[in-house]
């Protein structure tokens, strides 16, 4: 059994990749862009989304070439979809993402992410294949993706989590960033080439090896903080390390985040069975807003490393439960 909201696409290039979105997720997206275009900051924001195309191109000029064949498939301006694939980046809001935990040496990775209740309808599973890079993810559509939970074909797990801070310039989108690194197949050379790009905005990324290796990066606009720590780990949307300093208003968008800090590393363990984990992530002790799963939660991902199966449930099929995917093809390419 599959989710009705659970998608496949092979393409050959990433521009490819693109009018498959296009085609898959075009109605939406337009049925999204009608509704923006009634709000008087539409247009500003666009225009604010364009400011970010020169640097955004000069890095990633295959993500820009997946964007534009998703544009000309659904037949859309790009401008538009550049600007909802940007998020609170060109927005008023601070959107969360979300509480992410890490156990058993670090084969089993389970992250809830959380965004208002009617965004439920943006988010699905995407199994994809461009080139030889496999991938399985949670996939939020008008985006480009990897700004959720994925594991690739390269070995890593790939998971989000935002963060507040008031350091914010003109610069690689967080959302490019992240489906970049959501591809890694060398998260070192990877993060000491994040250290030179310059970006408008930051996430932490939680990235693991199926081998067990995590790294845990936290960024700022203009700062970023490497940490390898082991397992039980746990991240919310609360820096960890010094870049604190670089803080706004933890209720700006981010409520609960030390109280669902808190419970997950009172609750998780160093091994953990598959009921203990689902618990876990399942635990509404702090009540509906503060909790680890609370009312903003509109899915949930356990990865296995060791049984290599990613188990799922999606807030807009509540009634399925959870829904188990192999992996281990995607383990093997």
């Amino acid at each position: 059994m599959v989710h009705r909201n659970y998608f496949e696409i092979e393409a050959d290039s990433y521009y490819e990749l693109g009018l498959r979105k296009g085609e898959l997720f075009g109605e939406f997206l337009r049925e999204t862009l009608e509704d923006r275009r009634d709000s008087r900051r539409w247009e500003r924001n666009t225009a604010r989304a364009r400011e970010f195309v020169g640097v955004a191109a000069a890095n990633f000029p295959y993500l820009m070439d997946e964007l534009r064949g998703y544009a000309q498939s659904a037949r859309v301006p790009f401008d538009e979809l550049w600007a909802l694939s940007l998020e609170d980046e060109v927005g008023d809001f601070y959107y969360e993402r979300c509480t992410t935990i890490v156990t058993n040496a670090g084969s089993l990775i389970a992250h809830n992410e959380d965004w208002d209740d009617d965004a439920q309808d943006a988010i699905c599973v995407l199994r994809k294949k461009v080139g030889q890079l496999h991938m399985l993810e949670l996939y939020y559509l008008n985006t480009l993706g990897g700004n959720a939970i994925s594991i690739n074909s390269h070995g890593f797990v790939h998971a989000v989590n935002s963060v507040s801070h008031t350091d914010r310039q003109l610069g690689l989108p967080k959302n490019i960033v992240a489906r970049w690194l959501s591809e890694t197949k060398n998260p070192d050379a990877d993060i000491e080439r994040m250290a030179r790009l310059k970006r408008a905005s930051g996430y932490h990324h939680t990235l693991v090896s199926t081998d067990g290796r995590i790294w845990s990066l936290e960024c700022s606009a203009t700062q970023q903080t490497l940490t390898r720590p082991t397992p039980p780990f746990v991240h919310t949307n609360h820096f960890l390390t010094g870049l604190a300093e670089f803080e706004g208003d933890e209720d700006d968008g981010f409520p609960g985040t030390r109280s669902r800090y808190r419970a997950a590393s009172e609750h998780v363990r160093e091994s953990m069975s598959d009921d203990g984990v689902t618990d876990l992530v399942s635990d509404r002790s702090e009540g509906r807003s503060r909790s680890i799963f609370n009312r903003r939660t509109i899915a949930r991902m356990i990865i296995d490393a060791r049984n290599k199966t990613a188990k799922v449930w999606l807030l807009r099929e509540e009634g399925k439960g959870w829904i188990t995917y192999g992996i281990d093809q995607l383990m093997k390419s």
